[in-house]
């Protein structure tokens, strides 16, 4: 069922937490992909591999993917055209959680 969002409407409790939680969700994981494969790969680092990587990458897309699956089933909201939050770095800054909450 699609949500008009131009209709306003209180959130449920219930709502805000599945948004909080899918947000936090994609936080961690681009942290924990940042932490890992951020600094790039030294010479002699056998743990980084391209296959370690190509999971980590397709662990934070799905991660992403259901952050807009989220957003869509509460705020009626679809994924605007930008980069994948991996391809974002400042995508998570402290000064923009505000956008994050819900406006209605």
């Amino acid at each position: 069922m699609a949500v008009d969002p131009a209709m306003p409407r209180s959130l449920t409790p219930t709502d805000e937490k599945r948004l909080a939680d899918a947000y936090h969700e994609l936080r961690d994981a681009v942290r924990a992909f940042d932490e890992r494969f951020g600094n790039g790969v030294t010479p002699g680092d056998e743990d980084l591999n391209a296959r370690d990587r190509l999971a980590a990458e397709r662990g934070v897309a799905a991660v992403e993917a259901g952050y807009w699956k989220v957003r869509y089933e509460v705020l009626g909201e679809t994924r605007p055209p930008i980069p994948p939050a991996l391809l974002m770095s400042d995508w998570f800054s402290e000064e923009d959680e505000v956008f994050d909450r819900p406006t209605r």
